[in-house]
C-alpha cells in the first residue's frame, strides 16, 4: 500500500505498509504505585539558634535528643536548682521581715512615735527587699531551659551532669 502525505508543500509517497498497533483491553484495577527518588543535597533552615541558659550551675536533665521537635516555650533541660531555691527561701524571709517592719513604722509614724526618717527607711528597706525576692524568684526560674523557637534539635553542646552558664550553647 503506499501512503501519500503533504510535507512543506510538496506530496511524499511512503511505500511502507501501514502496520496497527496491538491492542489490549483490560478491567481497570487498583493498586498503589511506588516511586523513589533518592536526593543528596542541604535544607535550608528559616533560622538557626543557639540556646544558650540563663542561669549558671549544673545541667541536671537534658529531655531532648538531636532530631526532637521541639514547641517555642518548651523545657529542653533543668539547672540544678537547689542553690537558687536557697536564695529564694532567703529572700522571701527577709521580704517579710521588712514588709512587717514596715507595716508596724507606718502605725508608729501616724501616732508619732517614729520620725519621718524611721518610717522613710523602713519603707525603703521593704521596696529594697522586694526587688531582691524579684531578682531571686527570676534566678529560680531561669533553671528551666527552654526552647525560644518552635523547630527541630540539630544537635547538643553539653550532656547531663555539665556545668553551663550564660556563655556555654
Amino acid at each position: 500500500q503506499v501512503v501519500k502525505y503533504r510535507r512543506a508543500g510538496s506530496i511524499v509517497e511512503n511505500s511502507q505498509p501501514s502496520v496497527a498497533a496491538p491492542v489490549v483491553i483490560q478491567k481497570p484495577t487498583r493498586e498503589t504505585l511506588r516511586k523513589e527518588l533518592a536526593l543528596t543535597g542541604w535544607t535550608d533552615v528559616g533560622s538557626r539558634v543557639v540556646v544558650h541558659p540563663k542561669a549558671s550551675g549544673t545541667l541536671i536533665t537534658l529531655v531532648v535528643d538531636v532530631g526532637a521537635t521541639v514547641m517555642e516555650g518548651q523545657t529542653i533541660g533543668t539547672i540544678d536548682p537547689t542553690p537558687y531555691q536557697l536564695a529564694l527561701d532567703q529572700a522571701t524571709i527577709a521580704r517579710d521581715g521588712a514588709q512587717n517592719e514596715f507595716e508596724r513604722a507606718k502605725k508608729l509614724y501616724e501616732t508619732g512615735s517614729i520620725t519621718r526618717q524611721a518610717f522613710d527607711q523602713a519603707r525603703l528597706q521593704a521596696e529594697l527587699t522586694e526587688a531582691q525576692y524579684n531578682v531571686a524568684l527570676l534566678n529560680r526560674r531561669n533553671c528551666l531551659v527552654t526552647a525560644p523557637i518552635s523547630g527541630k534539635i540539630s544537635q547538643t553542646a553539653v550532656d547531663r551532669g555539665a556545668t553551663v552558664s550564660p556563655s556555654t550553647p
